[in-house]
Formats: C-alpha cells, structure tokens, sequence
C-alpha cells in the first residue's frame, strides 16, 4: 500500500538469532519468522549470505549499495490481475521479502508492498504498520466483523477508494504456520494493510474492492 534506498544484507548471527536483516541505521533480526528491531553490539556476525542475484535481476531488484531505487511500481491493471504463483522455499521467500522491505521502507508514506507490483511472480509480501512483517504463501483462514475503510496503492498513485474490509482476521503463512491475528482493535491500517497486500498476491486490485456509494446510498439499483 510505500524512502531513498541503502545496501541491504542478510546474514547469520549468534545461536540466539536467526537470519538478520540491516540497513544503514536500522537493523532488524528475524527470530521465529518475525523481525524485530534489533541492536546487535552484544552479537558476533557469522555467515554472510549474499542476496540471490537471480531473484531479482530480470526485474531490475538488485541495487548495489548507494544507488538510488528510482522504482517504478507495476500499474497495469491487467497484470496485477493475474494471481502470483506459490514462492517456493520459505528462504527463497525471506530474501525477497527482505528486498521489499528495503523498497517499502524507501518509499514515502508507504505501509505495505506485494512482490508482483516491482513484477516479481511470487507470492510473497510485506507489511510495515506496527512492525515489519514478511509473508510467505500467505492465506487469510478466518475472518470477521467488517467496517469502512479509505484505501490507496503505490501502483495506483493518487487514487483512493473506500472499501468494506474484515476487522478481524487470521493469516497464516509458510513462515507463520500457527497463524497471525490482525484486528481492528490493534491496528486498523494493519489489518486493511494484510487485506489488501494479499489481495494482490491473488490477482485482485483495491478497485474489485470498491464501494458503490450509490447503492451504499440506497440509490442504487
């Protein structure tokens, strides 16, 4: 749904981390499928891993250190309406989600980005509302309760649509098996974020989602 991009890097820490992600100024360490703010002075760094080239070169994703994004979000409708094929390992996942967040966290005022909007068929996307969250495969299993929300997307710069969206929902994700609840209640840009960054990764565009006024009206037919 999206600031001036620095080196991204994941890497192995201690027995106490998994996989850590950085960037200038901000570092995040991923323990137990989530990322956290993470301050590793106290940390030995083990095992760099470099980012799969292959990801990400055809769509122009890799960006060596310094060099600005300049990225240019997919806005073809009938593209985006094309559902994204399942990712196929769960690291395969990490590295990608962790490229869109260097790319979410690089655009201004943006909270949540799937990977076929910079054109990467893979169902993978990330959020950055109440923390940075990856997923992988991910698939709302229960939902509930509804209520009005105005939303925009970073393909479709400028345009706002008011949508009726679940104010309780349960995801669950290769990378989050037991499932994570967004709400409402904790956060409404959160929950409306999840449920629209997954739409996309199933084909759907936030103007499929639209509210008729009109009829919403009772002037409609």
């Amino acid at each position: 749904m999206g600031v001036e991009a620095s080196g991204l890097w994941s890497f192995k820490c201690c027995l106490c981390c998994d996989d850590v992600y950085f960037y200038e100024g901000k570092h995040f360490y991923c323990k137990n499928n989530d990322l956290y703010d993470f301050s590793y002075s106290h940390h030995r760094h083990t095992n760099i891993l470099e980012i799969d080239r292959s990801l990400f070169g055809k769509a122009g994703l890799y960006l060596p250190k310094g060099e600005s994004l300049g990225m240019m979000f997919v806005g073809d409708v009938e593209k985006l309406s094309k559902p994204c094929s399942p990712c196929k390992t769960i690291r395969q996942g990490k590295v990608l989600g962790a490229r869109l967040l260097e790319i979410l966290i690089n655009e201004k005022d943006a909270v949540g980005l799937a990977a076929n909007q910079v054109g990467v068929d893979a169902a993978v996307c990330v959020i950055n509302v109440v923390k940075p969250v990856v997923l992988i495969n991910p698939k709302i299993t229960a939902k509930f309760g509804k209520s009005f929300f105005q939303e925009a997307c970073l393909s479709f710069p400028g345009d706002y649509v008011l949508t009726e969206r679940w104010t309780n929902i349960m995801v669950v994700a290769d990378n989050h098996v037991r499932g994570i609840d967004f709400s409402f209640e904790k956060s409404a840009l959160e929950c409306v974020c999840v449920q629209h960054e997954i739409d996309h990764l199933n084909g759907i565009t936030m103007f499929e989602r639209a509210i008729d006024m009109e009829k919403l009206n009772g002037k409609g037919k």
